[in-house]
C-alpha cells in the first residue's frame, strides 16, 4: 500500500486530499518535537502558519516557530495548555481550548488537540490540529448574556421539538421540577411531571388540560402563543406559555418555546 494513503475500512484517501480537506475547514496541522537536550521545535502546515499570523514568505527555524506559538499563549491559560501537553506526552488523547494573541488579529480563541509518539531515543513527537473558534466562542458568550437576561425574567425556559417529542431546558429555577427533569429529555414525559411539581392539587387538572399534548398542535395552529395563569407551590402565581418558533408548511407547529413566569406581583396589583 502507498505510504501516502490513509486506510479506514475500505476507504483509501491520499494525504494530499486529507490536507486539502483540513485546509478547506481552516484547520492547521502541526508537529511538536521534544528531543532530549534540545529546544522544542515546531513544524507547521501552510494553513497552520496562516492561523499563527505568519506571512507566506516568513522564514523561521523550528525553534523560532515554537517560541512564536508558545510565547503568545495568554498568561491566564498557560497552565491549562501546559497541563494538556503533559497529558498528551503521557499518552492521553487531549483537546484544549485557550486564548491566543494573534499578531494580526489580536485575541483569538483556539481549539487544539493531538497525540504523542515516543521514539527509541526518548524524543516525544506531538502531532495534532489547530483551529480558530473565535466566532463560535463569541456567539457562545452572546448566548450566555441573553440567557442571563431571560433568567432574570423567567423561572423556566424550554426549547421543544414537537415532532421528535424532545426538549432542551436552558434553565429551570424550580427546585422540585429540576430534580425530576434532566436538561434534555422527552417532552410528553415532562408535561406529565410539571403539573405534579409546580402547582397544588386544586390546580393540577387545569394544568393537565392546558398541557394536553394531543390537542396542543391544534390549539396553536392559528395562534403564535397560548398561556395559562395558575397558583404555584414555590411562588404564589405563575404563567405557563407556549410560543411557536417554527411551523410546517401546513401551519402546524414544529418548534415551541415554553416559559414559566412569576406573576405574583401582577396578580396582587390586579386584586
Amino acid at each position: 500500500m502507498d505510504k501516502n494513503t490513509m486506510v479506514s475500512g475500505k476507504l483509501k484517501m491520499p494525504l494530499d486530499k486529507i490536507k486539502a480537506i483540513l485546509d478547506a475547514a481552516s484547520v492547521g496541522v502541526y508537529r511538536l518535537i521534544f528531543a532530549p537536550g534540545c529546544k522544542p521545535r515546531m513544524e507547521a502546515s501552510v494553513k497552520m502558519r496562516d492561523l499563527l499570523g505568519l506571512e507566506e514568505d516568513c522564514e523561521l527555524s523550528g525553534e523560532e516557530l515554537y517560541e512564536h506559538w508558545f510565547s503568545r499563549i495568554c498568561p491566564d491559560v498557560i497552565d491549562l495548555v501546559k497541563s494538556a501537553m503533559e497529558q498528551i506526552n503521557a499518552g492521553v488523547q487531549r483537546e484544549a481550548v485557550y486564548k491566543w494573541d494573534n499578531p494580526k488579529l489580536g485575541l483569538r480563541y483556539v481549539r487544539c488537540g493531538g497525540v504523542c509518539e515516543i521514539l527509541d531515543d526518548g524524543t516525544r513527537i506531538i502531532e495534532g490540529y489547530h483551529c480558530d473558534i473565535t466566532e463560535e466562542m463569541d456567539q457562545r458568550l452572546r448566548d450566555e448574556i441573553v440567557l442571563k437576561a431571560f433568567a432574570s425574567i423567567f423561572y423556566c425556559l424550554f426549547y421543544i421539538d414537537l415532532d421528535k417529542d424532545t426538549y432542551v431546558a436552558y434553565f429551570n429555577r424550580f427546585e422540585e421540577a429540576a430534580k425530576a427533569l434532566p436538561k434534555t429529555g422527552c417532552f410528553s414525559k415532562a408535561l406529565s411531571v410539571l403539573p405534579e411539581r409546580l402547582c397544588p392539587t386544586s390546580e393540577k387538572e387545569k394544568m393537565r388540560q392546558f398541557a394536553d399534548l394531543s390537542t396542543l398542535k391544534r390549539r396553536l395552529k392559528d395562534q403564535n402563543c397560548i398561556s395559562i395563569k395558575y397558583r404555584g407551590m414555590e411562588v404564589s402565581w405563575l404563567r405557563l406559555a407556549f410560543v411557536v418558533s417554527g411551523r410546517h408548511a401546513d401551519g402546524t407547529p414544529h418548534y415551541l418555546v415554553a416559559t414559566v413566569t412569576d406573576i405574583s406581583d401582577e396578580v396582587e396589583k390586579d386584586a
